[in-house]
């Protein structure tokens, strides 16, 4: 998940390189079904399906223009439009629903 005092300042209609690595370097994709499962919530976001509290649709206004996963880290390069804060909810909704998929399986 995206800290709190690392997402700040990132500007509308910009894209930026986001990544991030399993805790002490452990593996988060183990095998072809996590990384599917990973790609699955990420367009699920961006194509609107994801649900916040209320079961209300969450819009997020990002783009993904390019990801690498590794199997201790992922790339993604996102695009936000005019929202600030669009990738750090974007982040947000995709980090702790992986990892708790991750954790349970």
């Amino acid at each position: 998940m995206p800290r709190k005092n690392l997402v700040k300042n990132l500007r509308p209609n910009t894209g930026y390189h986001i990544y991030s690595r399993g805790f002490n370097r452990f593996e988060v994709f183990r095998d072809a079904a996590d990384c599917a499962e990973f790609m699955g919530r990420i367009k699920s976001l961006l194509l609107g399906h994801a649900r916040g509290r209320g079961d209300r649709r969450i819009e997020l206004g990002v783009s993904l223009l390019a990801y690498a996963l590794v199997p201790n880290h992922f790339h993604l390069y996102l695009h936000q439009g005019s929202d600030p804060r669009a990738i750090e909810r974007f982040m947000r909704a995709l980090t702790p629903a992986y990892a708790r998929h991750f954790s349970a399986r």
